[in-house]
């Protein structure tokens, strides 16, 4: 058969007895060996230009010292030093695992070209994409579809077929969706995970470290301009919290965090304190603007008097700023010390109590208690000062919305000394 390529020579001298079917064998006509020396550089001109698709197979070590150029697919199956440019036109591959590549010179890939890393390299212990010396440092695919960075043969960071971002080593599954940022997953029986850290850099002595600030975007104006991203949360060195864009929102010791709905929570005290009305005159002491989220109300009554005897208070709530004065069932139990008993019911309000002579006080302390669907109920007990009579006082009403408002009123007089409050959680 005419040995029309260089790589369809043979390597026993005996069996080269053409070339391209020019007769080189022994007694060929003088002439043959004349052309036999120009179709063999021809070809080698060929081989060197790549355009007879003969692939060039390395079986030693090859070195280049001038620029380097494959333009088809070339095979290394030995160390290869390349200590000048480098120029790849098709798709190759570098390494296998039995062979070396060192590229000391620059590497091109040219437009539409590949390079494409060994596909049965794929262990932690020895990346495929490593430095000489330190071979167990580097990136690999553990899994198709899958990379890892890897430092001491241990994978350190891994981005699976999900999209998943994992730190750590031991993922064994892509069961996760992407934009999630997490430690690795175990597999075996019952394998307890892995803690996951997030860490502030680290300063010197007294200069501490820094803050975990995590930060969000508001909707922004119409258009393509990026939005502003705004702090939402900050943790400092102390692990103190603060929410929303001050730096300094840590509360004070025994506050709670309160909700805001769709805006950063605050810190405030468990139980808050309206602002006590003093009720030296009038015929109501009002409370407006009680949170929508409030489920329990404390009235506090000290001292309170009335200009005349025997005026009758009660307490009223209500929602959209105001107070229902119909629909109350409340009963009320009244004692005057010596085991004389009165009981009586309104629908006027919950009664707290009244005062036998003008000059007498009471004090009081009532409880309201959402129970649901805008249903609240009420207890109270009420003494007056300087007489032997007490009050209780329990009753109920389901308001149309959310309550926000609530009134102590007289129905008659009008207050003259003391002061009324509420409390509410």
């Amino acid at each position: 058969m005419a040995k029309n390529k260089i790589s369809e020579f043979s390597s026993t001298p005996a069996n080269n007895t053409d070339i391209a079917g020019i007769n080189i064998a022994e007694g060929c006509a003088p002439s043959g060996i004349n052309n036999a020396i120009r179709e063999l550089m021809a070809q080698l001109k060929d081989q060197q230009a790549g355009t007879d698709s003969d692939g060039f197979v390395v079986g030693g070590a090859f070195t280049s010292s001038g620029g380097a150029v494959f333009s088809s697919g070339t095979t290394f199956s030995s160390s290869v030093v390349m200590s000048s440019t480098v120029s790849m036109t098709g798709n190759n591959n570098i390494g296998n695992t039995t062979s070396a590549t060192i590229l000391s010179g620059s590497v091109t890939q040219t437009s539409s070209s590949v390079l494409y890393l060994d596909d049965a390299a794929t262990t932690s212990s020895a990346p495929p994409l490593s430095w000489d010396g330190d071979t167990n440092t580097g990136i690999y695919r553990p899994a198709a579809d899958t990379m890892a960075l890897v430092t001491g043969g241990t994978d350190r960071l891994r981005l699976n077929s999900s999209g998943v971002v994992i730190i750590g080593s031991g993922e064994a599954t892509s069961t996760v969706a992407g934009n999630i940022l997490r430690s690795p997953s175990a597999s075996g029986t019952n394998i307890a995970g892995s803690n996951f850290e997030i860490n502030a850099g680290n300063g010197t002595g007294t200069g501490g470290s820094g803050s975990i600030v995590l930060k969000t975007a508001d909707v922004g104006s119409s258009g393509s301009t990026a939005n502003t991203l705004t702090q939402r949360l900050l943790v400092t060195p102390k692990g103190g919290v603060s929410f929303g864009s001050s730096s300094t929102a840590y509360g004070t010791t025994g506050q709670v965090l309160v909700s805001n709905g769709d805006a950063p929570p605050s810190f405030s005290s468990g139980i808050v304190s309206g602002t006590a009305v003093a009720t030296t005159s009038g015929t109501s002491a009002d409370f407006t603007s009680i949170p929508s989220w409030v489920k329990r109300i404390t009235v506090m009554l000290n001292n309170v008097s009335t200009a005349a005897a025997s005026a009758e208070a009660f307490i009223r709530i209500g929602y959209t700023g105001t107070v229902e004065s119909t629909g109350y069932n409340s009963n009320f139990l009244q004692t005057n010390g010596s085991n004389t008993f009165a009981i009586s019911n309104s629908t006027a309000g919950f009664r707290v109590g009244f005062t036998s002579n003008a000059v007498n006080t009471m004090v009081a302390v009532g409880v309201l208690t959402l129970v649901g669907n805008n249903a609240w109920t009420y207890s109270a007990n009420c003494i007056e000062n300087a007489s032997t009579r007490a009050f209780i006082t329990t009753g109920s009403i389901t308001l149309g919305g959310t309550l926000n408002v609530l009134s102590v009123v007289l129905t008659s007089s009008t207050f003259d000394a003391g002061t009324i409050n509420i409390l509410y959680e």
